[in-house]
């Protein structure tokens, strides 16, 4: 069974592509997945300076991850070995940038594509010790930054959305009029995972992004809501770890699926099981269809 599409005018050998995050730090890492099978990936989110993390930056519970890791911590000259290695490596490579002007966001993007990213995701918010206004809640601000970046990049400009919201279909529709090919939803749940009742701390120093399993729910809910409001191409994340997720996630609207969380707490054979399955469901849908 072919698993391979087009999505965004890139062809993928499948749609299971690694999200953005602590596993697409780096080209090594990146590569790790394109070697377990995914269709594509996405770089840990790129900015034009440095910003230190903390440490430690994961927890976990259950299925679900609270992660404080803010953005990419290599200057962004060095994401071009970084993505040429996954190049050289006949992967696709889809680029995360975050910037707070459409200037600085269209240099960006100029700079990735310059790299040779086949893409790029606008990492237009993040639930991550800062502010959940911005960029991205405002259907305005929205629409100039994409518009300046597809004016200034050739490749596809996808938006990645977030649940913090309270105007996703307004935000889907600005990303449509200002030039988006496609988009993705959805950004991590802004969380505290918990306190020690014993030291009186947090058990991460700040807010961060909530991931995995208990949130797939709110991620269903928001790419049907985006289907439904936008005729665009769709990446589903959130909560991904088996194939009838994926399933779940297509049957609502995606046309690919990223995941991540899985991976961190299964390890990379997560990735190969649910593409076996997916085939196996295939085959078992088409022999029922046509017999």
């Amino acid at each position: 069974m072919d698993l391979s599409t087009n999505f965004m005018g890139m062809k993928l050998k499948n749609p299971l592509i690694l999200s953005s995050g602590p596993l697409t730090r780096n080209g090594e890492m990146m590569l790790k997945a394109i070697e377990a099978g995914v269709g594509a990936v996405v770089t840990e989110t790129i900015l034009n300076e440095v910003r230190p993390n903390v440490i430690p930056r994961l927890v976990s519970k259950g299925n679900g991850l609270q992660n404080i890791r803010l953005y990419s911590d290599f200057l962004l000259e060095d994401w071009e070995k970084e993505i040429g290695m996954i190049k050289n490596a006949g992967g696709v490579v889809i680029a995360n940038i975050l910037a707070h002007s459409p200037s600085e966001m269209a240099y960006l993007g100029k700079r990735v594509e310059k790299f040779g990213a086949d893409a790029i995701e606008l990492g237009i918010s993040s639930p991550h010790g800062e502010g959940l206004e911005g960029i991205g809640a405002s259907p305005e601000d929205l629409y100039e930054m994409v518009k300046r970046v597809v004016s200034s990049v050739k490749i596809p400009v996808m938006v990645k959305l977030s649940a913090n919201v309270t105007n996703l279909p307004l935000l889907a529709k600005a990303a449509k009029n200002g030039g988006a090919k496609g988009l993705s939803a959805i950004n991590t749940i802004r969380s505290i995972m918990g306190v020690d009742i014993e030291t009186m701390t947090p058990l991460l120093q700040t807010y961060g992004g909530y991931s995995g399993d208990p949130i797939r729910p709110i991620g269903l809910a928001s790419v049907a809501t985006i289907s439904q409001s936008v005729d665009l191409p769709i990446s589903g994340i959130g909560g991904i770890s088996s194939y009838k997720h994926f399933l779940e996630y297509v049957m609502l609207g995606a046309d690919t699926c990223q995941i991540q969380t899985a991976i961190i707490l299964k390890g990379y054979a997560v990735i190969s099981q649910i593409l076996t399955d997916l085939k196996v469901w295939m085959e078992k849908k088409i022999y029922f269809l046509f017999k």
